[in-house]
């Protein structure tokens, strides 16, 4: 997702792809808590977004889209997948606009 909302190579302001910092103290359930560096040299600002997930199709909605199934979606799943997709992009924040 973070690739896809920057596509603007030259905004070095805008999160970085490539500096994504994962922090997973779940197990089978819990949240993953993302913080993204800016792009460029030295980032000073950064983004975090909170995924919960679960442990079964019932309670984890990746899990609930796919299925369970390795085939190619179809588009409904496709129309979800977008639709995760855009709640995440929602939840993204700059850490300087949280409230810490």
């Amino acid at each position: 997702m973070i690739e896809a909302i920057t596509t603007d190579q030259y905004n070095d302001d805008a999160p970085d792809p490539e500096r994504i910092h994962e922090i997973n103290d779940g197990e089978y359930q819990g949240t993953l808590v993302y913080v993204i560096a800016e792009k460029g040299y030295q980032p000073t600002t950064y983004y975090v977004v909170m995924v919960d997930y679960g442990s079964c199709s019932g309670c984890d909605t990746l899990e609930r889209i796919r299925s369970y199934d390795d085939n190619p979606p179809t588009p409904e799943q496709a129309n979800e997948y977008l639709t995760l997709g855009l709640h995440i992009v929602q939840k993204l924040k700059k850490l300087d606009d949280c409230d810490v």
